[in-house]
């Protein structure tokens, strides 16, 4: 099974470059994780370096948003569909700015290059979203820590929420190759001293919070969180939230596991010498000898071209194990690749058997370490070898860094596996029998989930599992609309039907499931000491950032959109229809797929402001920037020089609804943590704006000023809505309190803007801010917000 992980990697290649935080920031609830994975990085010396922000993303995460901040100057970047990401890309670079697309690829690697000038600093902020699957009966949610220099300042952060119990909470020692290693291997591991754990719970559900911080870190590492929660096997849980649905059903531990007819197809080339294949031949031992006699097996090893270890799969008794184990001890690595014959052999073999004798689950184990160099040498000649029907699940192992991964992802994708990428180390042979083992056991399959009234939305549901089995320890987690006229607040109870093939036959689990709305009470927050919370939902409150069931329903609903893209048996057409859905998911939801891409372009460094640093320690301002600010404005500040000489509610607007959306993030919070959030939410502001809005951000200063972009205070926002009648206007605070000189100013502004919105996106205002805002004349007050209440208030 695939699991996902966090992989920030940052490549820095300059000794006078430092690391001066890397702080990873999780939230999970219901095996849902978001993490804002956030650095700043130094420049200490005297010229201008180049700094590479890498991050590899797991196989079906997705980028919700990304900003850079740049000596003070915050650039957002936006998700738009691919074509005009093209074009923005096209004329950035005519006209000499420093522009990064972040586009999906097989590896999910995204990589943003920023000159970095002398003294100077930028940090990064990138969000995105995943669903954590079971393994082994735990979650893993792994942060991968990659630096060529010390990082001062290393904190990783996980807060879980759950309804129930946490009956494992395991978080063995941060060490490199961690992430590679099964969850049974990793259950074995010693925990980590540094980590503190703090829980608690009551009657609205569990929190946990991990909190892990080292400083100067000179090494790579990995911190692995493993958890379950103490759901009784065999039951189904749903949760009802704004209209969507999760269902969760583990099944039980006493159902009866299924016989396997398994081929294990294994490259023997020359590229195997070495450790390689010796580390083949220990997981091999492994491998086989946890076979049970009512399984089958078979060898074919394979160079230039494939031998058969049987002439067809032999009983897994214990002769034949100990004599294929003496077979793959004297093997030798030689030759050239052919992975389609050795495919089509390993096909035609089990279709063969299977006519003679059914299993439960006929499967095919393939393992290489390189790309085909004889016979079929092509990804399309070789994913065309094998029927579009075949109905015998393809688990492909990429062993090395050399192996096709992008080949092998999409045999099993197409074929109902898992692909899995090994590296090779000194626990190779420990991943290779890890990977089998978890797919070792098969329960269920031929997977159907029903609901038998109408208070669901059929068409909707998508499985959020990436395969029709699952394995012990493992669980079926299926999302969902309800039905347009259901109200959660009238839902009783849903009837829902599981029914799947088991080893005795078939097997149908009815229920009645009162559903719950999962959220926490604010009072548990205070007992963990946790930082301000954005995803996890709470008691009474709306989530800033929107429901986290109905982001999973997206999620998964563009996974299988992309499955079907790639399948070779969709037509041209379908195709086509299928890609402007996963588009249009993509635009709504805010992610980056197939289909769309994030753009981020970046002004001349010149001109950028300093902001007072993280750490709190003053720095020197830019010699060509001048933002004093000046004293609390009087009334004589407001002459006629200085008022807008227009009414916008007069001027006669083009007709598209098109205008310039101005974004203060204030730089005064109560905690740091509040600061990087309220960020965030500008930038998930930003991927959400109408297509004919443009975005300038900005920031409000401790002493009031209003800093718009690099060029300083707020006479630069009075001057570009003056110069631009035509435009319509909107500005956007986000802040815990705003200084009344910010509230004059703002009040002197109102006439001539369209929109006047003020934003606490976490807390409420005290009464007396809420009063001198209210003050103003036609001004939006928000209070922890969702972004798509905020979103409306956007337009013409």
């Amino acid at each position: 099974m695939l699991f996902l992980q966090l992989l920030p990697l940052l490549g820095l290649v300059h000794s006078e470059t430092v690391i001066r935080y890397l702080h990873a920031l999780s939230e999970i609830q219901s095996c849902f994780a978001s993490t804002d994975l956030v650095s700043e990085i130094e420049n200490t010396g005297d010229v201008t370096e180049k700094v590479t922000f890498l991050v590899e993303l797991p196989p079906n995460a997705f980028i919700r948003s990304f900003y850079l901040d740049r000596n003070g100057k915050i650039t957002y970047g936006t998700i738009k569909e691919k074509a005009k990401v093209d074009d923005e890309f096209a004329v950035a670079e005519s006209e000499k700015k420093t522009a990064v697309r972040l586009r999906e690829s097989n590896s999910k690697i995204f990589e943003l290059d920023v000159s970095l000038s002398a003294r100077s600093h930028v940090s990064f902020n990138l969000t995105y979203q995943e669903i954590l699957h079971k393994s082994s009966y735990v979650y893993k949610h792994a942060v991968l820590v990659r630096a060529n220099l010390p990082i001062k300042d290393l904190q990783i952060n996980v807060l879980i929420a759950d309804k129930h119990n946490f009956s494992t909470i395991h978080v063995p020692e941060f060490a490199p190759g961690l992430n590679e290693l099964p969850n049974a291997e990793l259950l074995g591991k010693a925990v980590d001293p540094r980590v503190v754990l703090q829980a608690a719970g009551d009657l609205s559900g569990n929190l946990a919070y991990i909190s892990y911080e080292a400083n100067q870190v000179t090494q790579n590492g990995e911190l692995i969180l493993l958890f379950n929660t103490t759901v009784p096997p065999g039951e189904t849980e749903i949760q009802v939230v704004d209209g969507f649905f999760l269902q969760q059903f583990t099944p039980s531990d006493e159902m009866q596991r299924g016989n396997k007819t398994v081929i294990f197809a294994l490259d023997k080339s020359g590229s195997m010498k070495g450790r390689k294949i010796q580390q083949l031949k220990d997981s091999m031992q492994q491998i086989l000898r946890e076979l049970q006699p009512a399984d089958h097996f078979n060898l074919i090893l394979f160079d230039r071209e494939s031998k058969l270890w049987k002439e067809e799969p032999m009983n897994a008794s214990i002769e034949n194990i100990n004599e294929a184990l003496e077979y793959i001890n004297s093997i030798e690595a030689h030759g050239g690749t052919n992975i389609a014959d050795a495919l089509l052999k390993s096909y035609e073999m089990l279709a063969d058997f299977e006519k003679k004798e059914k299993s439960f689950l006929p499967t095919i184990v393939f393992l290489t370490d390189g790309k085909a160099t004889v016979g079929m040498r092509t990804s399309d000649e070789i994913l065309e070898i094998l029927p579009a029907e075949i109905d015998f699940p393809i688990q492909c192992i990429a062993f090395g860094r050399n192996a096709d991964y992008g080949l092998l992802k999409q045999i099993s994708a197409n074929h109902h596996g898992f692909a899995k990428r090994i590296f090779e180390n000194a626990e190779s042979d420990v991943q290779i029998a890890g990977f089998y083992n978890e797919l070792a056991v098969p329960l269920m399959k031929e997977i159907k989930v029903k609901y038998l009234d109408n208070q669901i939305d059929v068409g909707s549901v998508v499985n959020a599992d990436e395969s029709r089995m699952i394995f012990a320890g493992q669980e079926l987690v299926t999302v969902g609309k309800l039905s347009p006229d259901k109200e959660d607040s009238s839902m009783n109870s849903i009837a829902t039907q599981i029914e799947a093939s088991v080893d005795e036959g078939t097997k149908v689990v009815s229920k009645e499931v009162t559903p719950s709305s999962m959220c926490v009470e604010e009072s548990l927050l205070k007992q963990i000491n946790a930082s301000v919370i954005n995803e996890i939902q709470m008691c009474g409150k709306t989530n800033t950032v929107g429901n986290f069931i109905e982001r999973m329903w997206a999620q998964q609903t563009i996974v299988k959109y992309e499955k079907a893209l790639e399948s070779v048996a969709q037509s041209v057409e379908e195709k086509a229809n299928v890609a402007t859905r996963i588009k249009q998911l993509a635009l709504q939801y805010g992610f980056v797929t197939s289909q769309t891409s994030m753009i981020v372009v970046l002004e001349s460094e010149k001109r950028a402001l300093r902001e007072t640093a993280a750490d709190g320690d003053d720095e020197e301002e830019d010699e060509d920037v001048d933002v004093t600010a000046g004293p609390m404005l009087q009334k004589a500040d407001f002459g006629e020089e200085f008022r807008i000489p227009f009414d916008a509610r007069k001027v006669q607007y083009p007709d598209e609804c098109s205008f310039d959306l101005f974004i203060f993030v204030s730089e005064t919070w109560s905690r740091q943590i509040n600061r990087i959030r309220a960020r965030r939410f500008g930038a998930d502001l930003v991927s959400k704006i109408p297509p004919l809005a443009e975005p300038v951000p900005g920031r409000l200063a401790s002493n009031g000023s209003l800093i718009l972009e690099n060029v300083g205070d707020e006479t630069e926002l009075f001057k570009r809505i003056r110069e631009n009648p035509l435009h319509r206007h909107i500005v956007v605070v986000l802040a815990e309190s705003i200084p009344q000189r910010t509230l004059q100013y703002l009040d002197s502004l109102r006439i001539g803007l369209t929109r006047l919105i003020v934003v606490s996106p976490f807390h409420t205002f005290t009464s007396d801010q809420k009063a001198l805002i209210k003050s103003i004349r036609k001004t939006n007050v928000l209070e922890s917000p969702k972004i798509s209440e905020l979103v409306d208030l956007l337009n013409c």
